[in-house]
């Protein structure tokens, strides 16, 4: 306030108010002067009153206030007014505009190009600027890369101190992993610096995009195709069972694998999947698909072709196929097909070991009559009706060993007997041991186990055969036996724990458990 007139002003008060739109985040800390005024402030108001000003002298008051809010929607332009009053002459006021700000930091980062092959270099450029109007200390980048990239340069740089709108600009050189697989993939930057001032953190990120092509040179997915049917001769009205097995003896995982199997005329499709899309199989890995067809009554006579196209669709389009083929020959009605019986016999206790009052399970095919002396069971006579070439028949008897069955071996003989379409008789026959133990043997069970998995290098999003097998080399049964699997991080299945119940002396047990690897 200064007073510059030819007299003196006198009685003067000054009075000031903080703008109402920043009232809520700001407030008056201190207010003082270098003259006669007596000065009274609350947050947002400040008063001055009682002061004479000579002529041709001035007086100074200061305001403090406190900015309490960093939120960037409090930026902006801002005006306050100050009022002075004196005895001799009118009010006059004066408006002064202050640009409110917050420190800001901004950082992008480039590729030399948005597309890559594995193997190939990649160059980014990373710019830093300070947007604020503040200087930024100890400004820092880190480069978070995609585990498919290995950096070549270093992924932490130190910018330092940098003033308001300087922009510096660094260099990051990376290298795309040979075997990376083929996707979008984002790069993380991040600048962190400080308000020289108030050490307030300041941070940025940004994130780029960069496809992994896939590598058309270096594909090695081999697709080996198996067809096997059940049988290979057959009537007009016959089934077929058909069995596929898909191979990939490449180094690299096929992608989105299709089947298309063709059926010859005079065939048709019962079950089984055709033309769907069956997954990926990884590399060293197989399927196995199952087909029924049925024979028309119309079909042809002679040999029928089936054949299995398999194609596995890669990024970039690339088509890789296999084919398998299988003969089956259709017979005239006339023409007779000699069945060629076999049958097998065992039990549940080949361990030798069975006691007075035991149960055995007896597992044959097709007629057992002659049960050793000491062994009782019913039925022991099946009628299994037709066998078709290829196929099984499975019957289960228990006998129960008798309280005065002879100690030692005993055998249990089965006989099979089957007929032709022209009458003709076949017989075959098998045997099956076990041994009564005396009252007071004590056997015991001998559990081993082995797991096994259909690859060894795999890559996220693969799927892992585990083959579990738990074989019992004692002598006696293993009651209520569990699988528990316990899997590795980054690999995911469901269920993981099975209940296979008993398992007697010298039987095995298969579990297969199909992982899924993991992205991350």
């Amino acid at each position: 306030i200064m007073s510059s007139g030819s007299y003196e002003l006198q009685n003067i008060s000054f009075y000031d108010e903080l703008p109402y739109a920043i009232q809520n985040f700001t407030k008056i800390t201190n207010v003082t002067s270098n003259c006669t005024l007596t000065c009274i402030f609350n947050d947002t108001t400040a008063n001055c009153t009682n002061a004479t000003l000579p002529i041709n002298t001035s007086c100074r008051i200061y305001i403090d206030i406190f900015i309490n809010d960093t939120n960037a929607s409090r930026e902006g332009f801002y005006t306050n007014t100050a009022h002075l009053f004196a005895k001799n002459i009118g009010p006059i006021e004066y408006n002064c505009t202050t640009e409110f700000t917050r420190p800001s930091i901004h950082v992008t980062k480039s590729s030399s190009k948005p597309e890559v092959y594995p193997g190939e270099i990649l160059n980014f450029t990373v710019t830093v600027t300070n947007k604020g109007k503040t200087t930024l200390c100890n400004t820092t980048l880190i480069d978070t890369l995609p585990s498919v990239m290995e950096n070549l340069t270093p992924l932490e740089i130190y910018v330092g101190n940098m003033s308001p709108d300087e922009t510096k600009e660094y260099n990051i050189t990376v290298r795309v992993k040979e075997g990376a697989t083929p996707s979008n993939y984002s790069n993380r930057i991040e600048a962190i610096s400080r308000n020289c001032e108030t050490t307030e953190p300041v941070i940025d990120t940004y994130n780029t995009s960069i496809t992994v092509l896939y590598k058309a040179e270096n594909v090695s997915v081999i697709l080996e195709v198996n067809k096997t049917a059940n049988v290979t001769e057959v009537h007009q009205g016959d089934y077929v069972n058909y069995t596929i097995v898909i191979k990939n003896t490449g180094s690299d995982t096929a992608y989105n694998v299709t089947l298309n199997d063709t059926l010859l005329g005079g065939f048709d499709l019962i079950s089984g999947p055709t033309g769907n899309n069956l997954g990926n199989i990884p590399a060293g890995g197989n399927l196995t698909i199952n087909i029924i067809a049925k024979v028309r009554e119309n079909a042809s006579y002679g040999n029928a072709t089936n054949i299995a196209d398999v194609t596995a669709l890669q990024p970039d389009n690339i088509n890789i196929s296999g084919r398998g083929t299988v003969t089956v020959n259709v017979l005239h009605p006339g023409v007779v097909v000699y069945p060629n019986i076999t049958v097998t016999k065992t039990s549940n206790a080949t361990d030798g070991n069975v006691k007075r009052g035991d149960a055995v399970k007896f597992t044959i095919n097709v007629t057992n009559n002659i049960l050793p002396g000491g062994f009782n069971a019913s039925p022991t006579t099946f009628d299994i009706g037709n066998l078709s070439a290829g196929n099984s028949s499975i019957i289960e008897i228990n006998a129960n060993v008798l309280d005065n069955a002879s100690i030692g071996g005993k055998t249990n003989k089965v006989t099979v007997i089957a007929y032709t379409l022209t009458g003709e008789n076949i017989t075959t026959e098998a045997t099956a041991n076990v041994n009564v133990s005396p009252p007071g043997a004590v056997v015991y069970p001998n559990i081993t186990v082995t797991k096994t998995s259909n690859a060894t290098d795999v890559k996220g999003g693969d799927i892992v055969k585990f083959t579990i097998n738990v074989t019992n080399i004692g002598t006696g049964t293993a009651y209520d036996v569990t699988i528990t699997d316990i899997l590795p991080g980054g690999f995911n299945a469901s269920p993981t724990t099975f209940d296979i119940g008993n398992l007697s002396a010298g039987n095995s047990s298969i579990i297969e458990i199909n992982a899924t690897v993991l992205n991350n």
